[in-house]
C-alpha cells in the first residue's frame, strides 16, 4: 500500500450568514468527492467542518500519489486499417497521429465478430503535493452562494472576504494563494476569546488546537452541545424547551463557542396569543421559548451566546430588555386589532392584491369561505361547530 497522509484545507473568512453554510458544506463535500475521484486519489474518510468564520475540508488517509492510469482509445476496424498490400490506410495513419502512437504499438480486439485496433496510453500518476493546490482552488471557486461578494481589487467572488488559508498535507504546507492570501499553518480562534494566530501542525491536532481557543469546529458536535445546554437550562428553570430543530440548526451556524443562559419576561404578556410571543423570540432574537410539562408557555426564554460564561448577568439583562420592547409592541398591536370590527376590516381586503390571476385578498377570503362550508357539509358539521 502506498504512503498515506491527512489533508487539511481551511478557508478562513469574515462571518458568513448562517443560511449560507449548510448548502456550502453539502457542495464542498460533493465537489471534493468528485474531484478526488477524478484525480484518482484514494482516501479513507472525508469530512467538511464549518463555523461562521471558516470552511474546512478534512481528508483522512489520502494517497500520497495518483494511481497510474492506462487508457484505451478505439480506432478503425482492422479491415479498414490496411489496404490490399498490407499498408496502413489514411484512416489508420490519422488515428495513430491523433493518439501519438505507431501502428506497431496498437492492440487488436474482436467485437461482434469484427476486429478493431486500439491505442493504449499510460499516464504516470503525479504526487498529491503537485495536484492538490489546483484542486482546492477549483473547489472553492465552484461553491455557489446566493449573494457572493467581491472585496478590494480581487476578482474572486465568495460569501465573505477571505482572511487566512491553511493547506497541509501531513505536516507539510502546500503552495496555494487565493485572493492574495497565501496558505500557511496559522488558523484563528474565537474572535474575542481565542488567539488570532493558532499554529496547526497537522489534521490530527487541528480540532484540539481550535478547541483550546474556544472554537468547536465540528458543527455536529457544536449542535449537540447547544442541545444539551438548552435542555439543562430549561430544566433548571422548571420547564422544557420547545423542540425546534430549524432554530437549533440556525443557532449552530451563527456561533463558535456556545453558552446557553435563561432570561424572563413579565407574566402579563402571557395573556396575548402564544404565537405573538414565540415569533419575536424565534424569528428576531433566536431565543428558545420554554414551556411547562402541560405544554403551556412559561415566562422564560433561553438564548445562546457566542462566548464563555463570564458576565452572563449583563447578557441576560440586555436580552430581556430587547425582548420586553418587542413584546410590548406585540401586545399593543394585538389590543388595537381587538378593537376592530372584523366585517368592516374584511372590506379593506379588496385593496390588497393576492395574485395577479387570482384576484385580491377579498376574492381569496370568499374562496376560503366557500371551501370551509363545503368541507363542513361533507363532515356534517353544524354552523356553530369549530
Amino acid at each position: 500500500m502506498s504512503e498515506r497522509k491527512d489533508l487539511l484545507f481551511e478557508l478562513g473568512t469574515e462571518e458568513i450568514p448562517a443560511r449560507f453554510l449548510p448548502p456550502a458544506v453539502k457542495q464542498m463535500r460533493q465537489l471534493a468527492i468528485e474531484g478526488l475521484k477524478e484525480l484518482a486519489l484514494d482516501y479513507n474518510d472525508l469530512k467538511v467542518f464549518t463555523t461562521p468564520r471558516r470552511l474546512v475540508l478534512a481528508v483522512y488517509g489520502l494517497a500520497a500519489k495518483q494511481e497510474d492510469l492506462v487508457t484505451e482509445q478505439k480506432g478503425p476496424a482492422k479491415k479498414a486499417a490496411y489496404d490490399a498490400e498490407g499498408k496502413p490506410t489514411r484512416a489508420l495513419e490519422g488515428f495513430c497521429k491523433s493518439q501519438g502512437v505507431t501502428p506497431a504499438e496498437l492492440t487488436e480486439k474482436e467485437i461482434n465478430g469484427n476486429s478493431y485496433l486500439y491505442a493504449q496510453k499510460s499516464k504516470k500518476g503525479q504526487s498529491a503535493q503537485e495536484v492538490l493546490p489546483a484542486f482546492c482552488a477549483d473547489l472553492i471557486n465552484k461553491i455557489y452562494f446566493p449573494k457572493p461578494m467581491r472585496w478590494g481589487y480581487q476578482e474572486m467572488r465568495f460569501a465573505r472576504p477571505v482572511r487566512w488559508l491553511i493547506l497541509l498535507l501531513g505536516d507539510e504546507v502546500l503552495d496555494l494563494t487565493l485572493a492574495d492570501v497565501k496558505a500557511g499553518r496559522l488558523s484563528r480562534g474565537h474572535r474575542v476569546l481565542g488567539s488570532q494566530a493558532v499554529e496547526i501542525q497537522n489534521l490530527a491536532s487541528y480540532e484540539d488546537a481550535l478547541y483550546k481557543n474556544y472554537v468547536i469546529v465540528d458543527q455536529a458536535k457544536r449542535k449537540e452541545v447547544i442541545r444539551e445546554q438548552v435542555s439543562a437550562v430549561a430544566k433548571a428553570e422548571g420547564g422544557l424547551p420547545i423542540n425546534d430543530e430549524e432554530l437549533l440548526d440556525e443557532v449552530t451556524y451563527i456561533l463558535e463557542w456556545p453558552t446557553a443562559l435563561a432570561g424572563s419576561f413579565e407574566e402579563k404578556y402571557l395573556q396575548i396569543p402564544a404565537e405573538l410571543i414565540i415569533t419575536p423570540m424565534r424569528e428576531y432574537q433566536r431565543y428558545f421559548p420554554v414551556h411547562a410539562a402541560d405544554g403551556k408557555l412559561l415566562p422564560r426564554f433561553i438564548t445562546v451566546r457566542n462566548g464563555d460564561d463570564k458576565g452572563l448577568e449583563l447578557v441576560r439583562e440586555g436580552n430581556e430588555k430587547v425582548l420586553r420592547a418587542r413584546l410590548a409592541d406585540a401586545e399593543f398591536f394585538w389590543n388595537e386589532d381587538l378593537k376592530l370590527d372584523l366585517v368592516e376590516t374584511a372590506k379593506k381586503l379588496s385593496s390588497v392584491v393576492y395574485q395577479e390571476q387570482l384576484g385580491d385578498m377579498a376574492h381569496r377570503l370568499a374562496r376560503m369561505q366557500r371551501l370551509a362550508a363545503l368541507v363542513g357539509d361533507k363532515l356534517a358539521y353544524s354552523d356553530t361547530e369549530q
